[in-house]
């Protein structure tokens, strides 16, 4: 059944996201197109530029919309009217919360794939060859710049894990914060963004303490040991913050879980 749900929760995002990929690449095809036109001329410049800034403004749209979309489907699948129907199926909320989260990260690197598509549609040709050619002299600039060596492989890989679990966490935080806002009797939304922003706020607050604190207390020693071991620094940072959005993950994830199995409030 967790596979079910799991498939039609991928086919309600496909509905809204297969229109804006297909803008996106439509925006990408046209400005390739314009290219072929290039010229001195003032309206040419014009109709470049607009192009560039329309392909802009649709990839942040495109990379945007699924962690939107995430958050909507969260809130009106699980806690208005369409709850009734969820909560009848035979899945625990254990595994209601795992599909949406699972099915929120997967749409969201098929949509940074897509972007990448994109941008190889828009820059085809020439573009594309001078663009790869600069990644070819910059990689080997970084790699003699940093000299990392068999370091840098796997600061990549601890960087790309750190990327997924940190988006996990946030879309974990936001359906925290929703869930929180519905034990409110009324205006259970406006509840959701008091929670959030008093979540951020007091976040912001007790970190600024932390750093004021380490400043104080070990920041002397603790940067002579960062520039003696760079790379075990950059190794410990990188797991250290991961581990730290997995545990934030686990709580935002328990504090949803106990509310839909504890507090049910639907609309």
């Amino acid at each position: 059944m967790v596979k079910k749900l799991f498939r039609h929760e991928l086919q309600a995002y496909w509905r809204v996201l297969l229109p804006v990929w297909g803008l996106l690449m439509g925006i990408s095809v046209l400005g390739r197109l314009i290219q072929l036109f290039e010229n001195d001329t003032v309206g040419y410049g014009i109709v470049r530029t607009s192009a560039i800034t329309f392909y802009v403004v649709a990839v942040a749209v495109s990379l945007l919309f699924p962690f939107v979309f995430a958050i909507m489907r969260y809130y009106r699948n699980l806690f208005t009217g369409e709850g009734y129907l969820s909560f009848t199926l035979p899945v625990t909320p254990f595994q209601h919360i795992l599909v949406k989260v699972t099915a929120a990260l997967t749409v969201q690197l098929l949509t940074i794939a897509v972007c990448a598509v994109s941008l190889v549609l828009i820059t085809f040709g020439d573009v594309f060859a001078e663009l790869m050619k600069a990644v070819g002299y910059l990689i080997p600039y970084i790699y003699h710049q940093v000299g990392w060596g068999m370091n840098l492989p796997f600061f990549a890989l601890e960087g790309l894990v750190l990327v997924v679990v940190a988006y996990v966490s946030e879309t974990l935080l936001y359906y925290a914060c929703i869930s929180i806002g519905q034990t409110s009797k009324k205006n259970r939304v406006l509840a959701a963004v008091g929670v959030y922003f008093g979540y951020y706020f007091v976040r912001q607050v007790l970190g600024t303490i932390a750093i004021i604190i380490g400043t104080i207390v070990v920041w002397e020693p603790l940067f002579d040991w960062v520039r003696a071991h760079e790379f075990q620094a950059t190794h410990i940072a990188l797991c250290g913050l991961t581990v730290f959005y997995a545990l934030l993950s686990v709580a935002y994830f328990a504090i949803s879980h106990t509310i839909i199995r504890k507090r049910l409030n639907l609309e």
